[in-house]
């Protein structure tokens, strides 16, 4: 979108008008156990491409193939990322019906990782408590940061898995915010982002499965 240049107030205005209205490419990021992460990838890879090609996304995964876990990255527009992620927990999902070794959650969802000043942003303004209403969804905010970054965790999850249309209603919602707040999500100063590594795996296990008394719930699941 190109924006021209003017003085005059009235044109101005509506440049501004203009560009809020503009939807930017969505860059929603989740930390993922290894076992969750081969099934999202799939045999030969297969799985991660038709999951991008069917959403019109692109997925990556960090390289670091030791430690227990991968930091998995989508982008795309906010509806195809939100289909994306709903399409890789029906991956997840079927992990616990073939792999009885598998250690799941007491529920069903992703760990989504979002910088602090958005989420402080989405929580003073009540957008976070909007989301799980609207979807009957459960969001857990995890107060600590991950590892050199000032980012945090925000869980989305389910109760039944076959209610994981709810889940896929508040992913849309969430990655809608990931657009309206651009500069919050991406460039605001003093974001420091979160690269994984395998020395983070017991500071990650703290931070994602244990309850905390300044965890933030929000839970309207049905």
């Amino acid at each position: 979108m190109k924006y021209k240049t003017s003085t005059n107030a009235a044109e101005l205005i509506t440049a501004v008008e203009e560009s809020s209205k503009t939807k930017y490419p969505v860059h929603p990021r989740a930390i993922v156990s290894m076992r969750e992460a081969g099934s999202i990838i799939g045999k030969g890879g297969h799985s991660i491409q038709a999951i991008s090609a069917k959403h019109n996304v692109k997925i990556s995964l960090s390289h670091e193939k030791v430690g227990r876990r991968r930091l998995a990255h989508v982008v795309g527009s906010h509806n195809s990322c939100a289909d994306a992620w709903t399409h890789m927990l029906h991956r997840i999902v079927e992990i616990e019906a073939h792999d009885e070794h598998y250690e799941c959650h007491e529920d069903y969802g992703i760990d989504f990782v979002l910088p602090d000043a958005l989420i402080t942003c989405l929580v003073e303004e009540n957008v976070l408590a909007t989301i799980s209403k609207e979807s009957h969804t459960k969001l857990c905010v995890k107060p600590d940061y991950l590892p050199r970054s000032t980012e945090r965790i925000v869980r989305i999850s389910i109760r039944n898995k076959e209610n994981i249309q709810h889940f896929s209603r508040a992913v849309n919602l969430l990655c809608e915010q990931l657009s309206k707040n651009a500069r919050l999500a991406l460039s605001f100063p003093g974001n420091m982002f979160y690269a994984y590594s395998s020395e983070d795996d017991v500071d990650l296990c703290t931070i994602c499965n244990t309850s905390n008394e300044d965890e933030i719930i929000y839970n309207h699941c049905i």
